[in-house]
């Protein structure tokens, strides 16, 4: 067996025992200076819940969605039924359509209501929008459809889709 200088052997030794020393050490520091407890996670927002965004219109999410944010101007792409409150059938729906609804919200020939309820939904969001007659159709109604004169019409809403 060839001879080792005494050094190789020690210095194993010395490393394990300080590691060992070390360890103890951290451990015994942990046990003096406890970690804070992390902070409980807020509540998620409960669904279903009611915003009111002015002026008479309400929206109740159903179910929150995940992806992006509407804003006014962006192009939506909807699912819809629109009824009159109170009202048990619907006056115009999308179900059955092969295309979904699309429209620029604020833009020319969207009800300011509709704009006003869907801005700031995500999407994948289901929501309940009542809108009162001022943000909808007014004192006149729709001439030539279903919407009477100072209805307040209620849209069950799904946003597919968001484009700026």
């Amino acid at each position: 067996m060839p001879w080792r200088p005494p050094f190789r052997y020690l210095s194993r030794v010395i490393a394990a025992r300080c590691a060992v020393v070390f360890c103890a050490l951290a451990i015994a520091a942990c046990r003096r200076h406890p970690q804070p407890e992390t902070p409980a996670q807020p509540p998620a927002a409960s669904v279903p819940r009611t915003i009111d965004k002015g002026e008479g219109c309400l929206v109740e999410i159903t179910k929150d969605g995940d992806g992006p944010v509407a804003r006014i101007g962006d192009e939506v792409t909807l699912a819809y039924e629109m009824r009159v409150k109170d009202a048990e059938q619907p006056i115009a729906s999308t179900r059955g359509w092969d295309v979904p609804c699309r429209m620029r919200l604020g833009g020319p020939g969207v009800l300011p209501g509709l704009s006003r309820g869907v801005e700031g939904l995500k999407v994948g969001t289901l929501a309940k929008l009542e809108l009162p007659p001022a943000l909808a159709y007014g004192k006149d109604g729709c001439p030539g459809s279903s919407v009477p004169a100072d209805a307040t019409l209620v849209f069950e809403v799904e946003v597919l889709g968001v484009r700026p």
